[in-house]
C-alpha cells in the first residue's frame, strides 16, 4: 500500500536486520537518500540542490522555447547565414503570411551573388524568423527543424525528462508516497503510469528524428502520440496523487492548462495576423512548459497522501 511507504521500507528493512541478529546501517547518498551498507536503497528523498536543479533546468527549457523566435533572429543574423547556410533562391519559397519570401528577402537584404535567397528546409541555425517558410503558420517544429536546433531542443529538454523518469517508471519509493494508498508496484494506475512514460520517450524520440520539413506526415502522427502519452501520464498521476493533495492541485491545474493551450493553438486558423501566425507556436510552448513542470511539482510538493488544511 503506498499509504506509509518510506517509513515502512525502513522499519522493515531495520526489522530484517535485527530478525539476523545484524545491524543495518544507513548512509547518507549526496543526492540525498539513504542506502544500507549494501548499496541498496531504503529511503530516498531529493535534496534541496537538487530541487533547484530541477527548477533551473526547467527555466532554462521553457526560456529556450518562448525565446525561439530571437534566437533565430540572433543567430541566423549573428553569423550571416543568407548565402552561406542558406542559400535557396527566394522566388522558391513561400510565407505562411501569404507575403512574397522575396519581398522579405529584398527588405532585410538577403542577397548574395547578385540574387536573393533565404532559408529552405533545415537551412540556417535555427528556422527562418521573417516568416514561416513553406509552412501555415510558425511552431516549435518549425524552428528546431534545423540540425543545430534540433540538438538544442534535445538538450535543454534532456534533464526534465530525466527527473520524470523518477516519478515514473524509475523511483517507486520516491512517487509511491505522494499516492493514494491504494495505488502500489503492481497496481493498475502505476502500470499506466510507467507505460505512458515510456511510449512518450518512445515518440519524442521519433519527433526529433522526424523533423517537420523532411518527413512531415511521420512528423504530426508522432508529435500526437508522445502528447497522448504525457497527457495520459499526466492524468493518472493527478487520479493516484489525489485532487485533495497539493501536488495533485498543481497537477490538474497544469494538466487543464497544458490541454487546453495545445488545443487552441492547434485549431486556431492559420492567416496573416500575428495571431495567426503564431497561435499554434505558444500553444506548444505554454503545452511542453506545463508537460515538464511534473518532476519538480511533485519534488517540492509536502510528501503524503493527506487532504489540505
Amino acid at each position: 500500500a503506498g499509504g506509509a511507504h518510506p517509513g515502512g521500507v525502513g522499519e522493515n528493512a531495520g526489522s530484517e536486520g535485527q530478525g539476523n541478529g545484524e545491524e543495518t546501517r544507513e548512509v547518507e547518498t549526496g543526492a540525498g537518500g539513504k542506502t544500507d551498507v549494501a548499496g541498496c536503497s531504503i529511503v530516498w528523498s531529493p535534496s534541496c540542490r537538487f530541487k533547484l536543479f530541477q527548477v533551473v533546468m526547467l527555466a532554462l527549457t521553457v526560456l529556450f522555447l518562448f525565446l525561439l523566435p530571437v534566437l533565430s533572429r540572433v543567430f541566423n543574423d549573428w553569423f550571416k547565414v543568407y548565402g552561406t547556410l542558406c542559400n535557396t533562391p527566394a522566388e522558391l519559397l513561400t510565407c505562411g503570411s501569404g507575403e512574397s519570401y522575396s519581398d522579405v528577402a529584398r527588405r532585410l537584404g538577403r542577397r548574395h551573388n547578385g540574387s536573393y535567397v533565404g532559408c529552405g528546409c533545415e537551412q540556417g541555425i535555427f528556422g527562418d524568423y521573417a516568416c514561416a517558410v513553406n509552412q501555415g503558420c510558425f511552431s516549435v517544429s518549425y524552428y528546431i527543424a534545423t540540425a543545430p536546433g534540433t540538438g538544442a531542443m534535445a538538450a535543454f529538454t534532456t534533464w526534465p525528462i530525466l527527473s520524470s523518469w523518477m516519478f515514473g517508471q524509475g523511483n517507486a519509493e520516491l512517487f509511491l508516497p505522494h499516492c493514494s494508498p491504494a495505488v502500489h508496484r503492481t497496481s493498475v494506475a502505476y502500470t499506466i503510469i510507467r507505460v505512458t512514460q515510456i511510449t512518450f520517450q518512445l515518440f519524442y524520440g521519433l519527433f526529433l528524428m522526424n523533423t517537420l520539413c523532411v518527413w512531415g506526415p511521420a512528423h504530426g502522427v508522432v508529435v500526437t502520440l508522445f502528447i497522448v502519452s504525457e497527457v495520459v501520464h499526466f492524468l493518472t498521476v493527478a487520479f493516484t496523487v489525489g485532487s485533495k493533495t497539493v501536488a495533485g492541485t498543481f497537477i490538474w491545474i497544469t494538466t487543464i492548462v497544458g490541454v487546453i493551450s495545445v488545443v487552441l493553438g492547434w485549431s486556431w486558423p492559420a492567416g496573416p495576423s500575428w495571431l495567426g501566425q503564431n497561435a499554434f507556436w505558444l500553444g506548444e510552448c505554454i503545452g511542453l512548459t506545463c508537460m515538464f513542470s511534473l518532476p519538480p511539482i511533485l519534488s517540492i510538493a509536502p510528501v503524503g497522501w493527506q487532504v489540505r488544511a
